[in-house]
């Protein structure tokens, strides 16, 4: 049997946008999405976030175009010979280099996503090298420092989403001492492949935190059931899943048939909490409701029998 590490996970920082987690370094334009201020290829402290690139691209570009416009300005009031066409340039130039600052402010946000999309679609090729850098990273750290690993392949997986990563950072999950008050992701490890690894992490997530037990993870649990049951205590994986479950009323009028299998296995207080849902559907989920009722009927008639 593995003996579990306990390690402290720093929690995951949310971002709006994926991409904003993902810097470049102004010295060699290597991408990164890990949370170190040094460049990991050429060692200078020159990292920005993309945003902040584009932004920096956006105000020299529009500070080159008033410059051009002010240049235009002084040449057309040396070329306009006399003093009432030299005024007459210099006031249509000021007043051309005012508009042009006007809708330079009003275009700046909107130039601002222009280029920070130009940015990817022509460094698309430079970010795949600098994710797969991390990634080779962070399988360096997987026995001195897996927590560390696991972290920085949290932070890849933001962005490059494939199932090697993803079950690399449930197989590291799962070798870890799983607490309540650590910050768990389950949606983003969802595989299109059955992994074991897989199936014990989401086992452990929906005793540890209900919360996290989503469609996806239930539709994975249903797509794999077969290899799942095969499992090492397969069944308490699938019967903790469906208890996590049934707290939405929509997942018990999606997934009836699923839930109806591990039913007589819920304890008691999911038990309940079924009932009690069934209870608002007087016409529909029989064979559902039959399990529930026989489930609590043996129980029931169990206890009372030990007290008699």
């Amino acid at each position: 049997m593995i003996r579990k590490k306990v390690v402290r996970l720093k929690p995951y920082e949310r971002t709006e946008y994926a991409y904003d987690k993902l810097r470049v370094c102004r010295k060699c334009s290597c991408y990164t999405v890990l949370s170190q201020n040094i460049c990991p290829a050429c060692g200078r402290r020159r990292l920005y976030d993309v945003p902040s690139t584009a932004r920096r691209a956006v105000r020299r570009s529009m500070y080159s175009e008033r410059l051009f416009a002010v240049l235009l300005t002084l040449l057309a009031m040396f070329f306009a010979g006399t003093p009432p066409w030299i005024g007459i340039s210099a006031a249509a130039g000021v007043l051309l280099t005012a508009l042009l600052w006007m809708s330079q402010r009003r275009a700046f946000e909107e130039q601002v996503c222009i280029r920070t999309d130009q940015l990817f679609a022509r460094d698309k090729d430079r970010i795949r090298h600098g994710l797969i850098q991390d990634i080779r990273a962070a399988e360096g750290l997987l026995e001195p420092e897996p927590a560390h690993a696991y972290e920085m392949l949290r932070e890849v997986n933001t962005l490059l989403r494939n199932d090697p990563i993803r079950n690399l950072q449930a197989e590291l999950l799962q070798s870890f001492v799983l607490r309540r008050d650590m910050d768990l992701l389950l949606e983003p490890l969802i595989m299109d492949g059955f992994s074991p690894h897989l199936a014990g992490y989401i086992g452990e997530v929906a005793k540890l935190n209900r919360e996290l037990i989503k469609e996806s993870a239930i539709r994975y649990c249903i797509r794999y059931e077969p290899q799942i049951r095969s499992l090492h205590r397969g069944d308490e994986i699938l019967t903790a899943v469906v208890g996590a479950a049934v707290r939405m009323k929509r997942y018990i009028e999606l997934y009836p048939e699923f839930i109806r299998r591990y039913t007589h296995k819920l304890p008691q207080d999911r038990l309940d909490r079924l009932r009690e849902v069934l209870s608002q559907y007087p016409d529909n989920f029989r064979p559902l409701k039959l399990e529930a009722e026989e489930t609590y009927r043996v129980r029931f008639s169990g206890h009372s029998s030990d007290n008699r």
